[in-house]
């Protein structure tokens, strides 16, 4: 049976808009235009999905319907700069060559935190204990460090997932809510009918659909 939001198609939509920014700079101009571009594209691949297409079908109409972005990769370089790569390493390799550097420091601090006892169990003195003050500051000083010193490229990349993943979070429940409503709506007159067979209360059981509104009210809020 076909989903009409199947997370993993939204998934390959998100992994598709990302390997096609990978080079744009990273900055939040370019996290805003690609979350308006995989908006687009995921309520095209829906409705797609609506009329009876695959899954893979749906998603190849979708990305394929995009067109050529380059031109707006290239006025995003103008406008907020180009990544700081070194010559012939892609961006998403210098990513992740800081994302390694930063995930090394906080491993080390980590590990001198956890072995930070050690001096003074085994001296068992004031030597001991100035040992475990000096390696739980040292930790403490590596993790302060790494965090005032991250390169802002790294900074961007961190944010721009975290607002991926919250456009990804709203778009799903609005959906939801879509497919709330809809079958709401679906349901009343039913509802109405049988509530006003039963009742005979004609008069009054219309209600039902002042309270169907209330309720779309406030979902939508």
């Amino acid at each position: 049976m076909k989903s009409n939001f199947s997370s993993a198609s939204d998934e390959r939509l998100s992994v598709f808009i990302n390997n096609l920014f990978v080079s744009a700079p990273a900055c939040d101009k370019t996290v805003e235009v690609k979350t308006e571009i995989l908006q687009n594209l995921t309520d095209k691949y829906n409705d797609l999905l609506k009329e009876g297409k695959t899954e893979d079908e749906a998603f190849n109409i979708a990305v394929g319907s995009l067109g050529d972005i380059t031109p707006i990769i290239d006025e995003l370089r103008i406008e907020y700069g180009n990544p700081q790569p070194s010559d012939g390493e892609s961006y998403s390799g210098y990513i992740d060559g800081l994302k390694q550097k930063s995930a090394l420091v906080i491993s080390l601090a980590i590990m001198m935190y956890i072995a930070s006892p050690v001096p003074y169990i085994f001296l068992r003195n004031k030597i001991g204990i100035i040992g475990t003050f000096v390696m739980v500051a040292v930790a403490t000083g590596m993790l302060i460090y790494n965090k005032m010193t991250k390169p802002h490229e790294l900074i961007r990349y961190e944010n721009e997932k975290r607002n991926l993943k919250r456009a990804k979070r709203k778009n799903k429940i609005r959906q939801y809510k879509d497919i709330f409503i809809a079958t709401l709506w679906v349901s009343i007159i039913p509802i109405y009918f049988i509530i006003s067979f039963i009742t005979h209360a004609w008069a009054i059981t219309w209600i039902v659909f002042f309270v169907a509104v209330i309720i779309t009210i406030w979902v939508e809020m």
